[in-house]
């Protein structure tokens, strides 16, 4: 029996989507132009869960607190020393100043 097609998880959008999730207008800003996930390393999970403990899940830039983790300085860094917990708000400002 074919799979029923996926609908978008915003409210009220109808929009069809290849499995569960958001549709493209809908993704993360960033996310749905970039390459970026792919281009981090395979340890990725648990080197975020190190920084997000390092930093006491604490932001850098408001000190509020921080579910995601940042690249300090651009680029594919990936080392703990260039990696900082930051809130979403901030990571979001971030990446729209840097693009």
């Amino acid at each position: 029996m074919p799979r029923a097609k996926a609908v978008c998880s915003t409210t009220d959008c109808r929009q069809t989507v290849k499995a569960k999730g958001k549709c493209e207008q809908h993704q993360p800003i960033g996310w749905h132009t970039s390459n970026r996930r792919e281009r981090l390393p395979g340890d990725w999970s648990r080197r975020r869960l190190i920084v997000l403990r390092r930093d006491n899940y604490t932001c850098y830039v408001c000190s509020g607190d921080a579910t995601e983790v940042d690249h300090v300085d651009r680029g594919d860094n990936h080392s703990l020393a260039n990696l900082a917990a930051i809130c979403r708000e901030c990571h979001k400002a971030k990446t729209l100043r840097e693009r």
